[in-house]
């Protein structure tokens, strides 16, 4: 055999590997790229144009709990598969509120000129716990600030803060229970923001009966309140960016509250990835959960995600009220990136009745 022939074999050896390599990695890499918790979307308009409609809104359900897209897209394609799976009932009977809301909030934020007069135009007047006006109307501006959308100039007063800040998916219990309904009562009323990132998105408000406890500080914000009396009696900020001692300080500062203890926490710019198992074990025994998915594990937060959550020592695990948005969201395809903003927790007491 010729020296030719020898080189000619060779090649066509060398290229039917390649193609037998291109024929089984691309499916498969396509396949996993497509079915990547991230591309949840995708997936789901995928799975509903080939008529499986009720799984194709598990798919959603379920990305939408991992990551709380911070886009209107993922919530208009639940709420339409949805109606279309119910053909016979009037939306309001079928569609999660939750995501009605942040389909109008989102839609609105991400429009050209979002106007707040417009949006609220002839809604009620709100009524406010003593001292918890001024609370609630702040963090409605701050959280406008941090999404570039323009503050009303006249009569914020009358502005309906509570429900700008429930649109964008403020978890409230107005019962002053803390978690469930028939959770511990709060003896107070607290009213926490979170904004992870930088600039004016990078914030946090720790209200407690109308005075802000939030310190200065970038990094998790912490008040603990008796539970019995609704008195603040200790308040921390730990810079878990800078340090992973500082997550060491967080378990012991958490780990040394009396049992019942009422623990607020609200990040403020960024925490970095030094959180530790034994911090983790303590924000857990406050009631908090993991839910959000970071490479392929669900964790309490991430680098520069907001976080607020009002839970209490030892009491209602893994049910603490509890409000997050990622940094970003960007689905593996690419394309733009969605950016998150700020959160907010509410634990509100009811109003005592008055004799008529």
């Amino acid at each position: 055999m010729t020296k030719s022939k020898r080189v000619a074999i060779l090649w066509i050896l060398i290229l039917g590997l390649f193609a037998a390599f291109t024929a089984v990695f691309w499916p498969v890499h396509f396949y996993q790229q497509t079915h990547a918790p991230e591309n949840f979307i995708a997936l789901a308009k995928e799975t509903e144009a080939a008529a499986k409609n009720q799984i194709a809104i598990n798919i959603l359900s379920q990305g939408i709990q991992d990551f709380h897209p911070p886009y209107a897209e993922p919530y208009q394609l639940i709420n339409k598969f949805e109606i279309a799976n119910h053909p016979d009932s009037p939306p309001a009977d079928i569609l999660n509120p939750a995501f009605t809301r942040a389909e109008a909030f989102y839609t609105f934020t991400q429009s050209a000129t979002p106007d707040l007069n417009i949006r609220y135009k002839g809604q009620p007047l709100e009524s406010y716990p003593h001292g918890m006006q001024d609370a609630y109307l702040q963090c409605a501006k701050s959280l406008a600030l941090a999404i570039n959308v323009p503050w009303p100039a006249n009569n914020t007063k009358q502005f309906p803060a509570k429900r700008w800040l429930i649109d964008s998916g403020m978890q409230i219990n107005d019962m002053g229970r803390i978690g469930q309904a028939d959770g511990p009562i709060s003896n107070c009323n607290i009213l926490v923001q979170s904004g992870g990132g930088e600039g004016a998105s990078a914030l946090a408000h720790i209200f407690v009966n109308g005075d802000d406890y939030a310190l200065l500080g970038e990094g998790l914000q912490v008040v603990l309140v008796e539970q019995a009396t609704g008195k603040v009696t200790a308040q921390q900020v730990f810079n878990l960016k800078a340090y992973e001692q500082e997550a060491h300080r967080l378990a012991r500062f958490l780990e040394q509250a009396p049992k019942s203890t009422i623990g607020i926490f609200a990040i403020k710019g960024d925490v970095g990835n030094n959180m530790t198992d034994d911090a983790t074990d303590a924000l857990l025994n406050f009631g908090l959960r993991k839910e959000a998915l970071i490479q392929y594990q669900h964790k309490l937060f991430g680098s520069r995600y907001s976080f607020a959550a009002i839970g209490i020592n030892g009491k209602s695990k893994g049910q603490a009220l509890q409000a997050w948005s990622p940094h970003e969201f960007l689905s593996p395809y690419g394309g733009i990136g969605y950016p998150g903003h700020p959160v907010a927790c509410a634990v509100i007491e009811p109003e005592p009745e008055r004799d008529h």
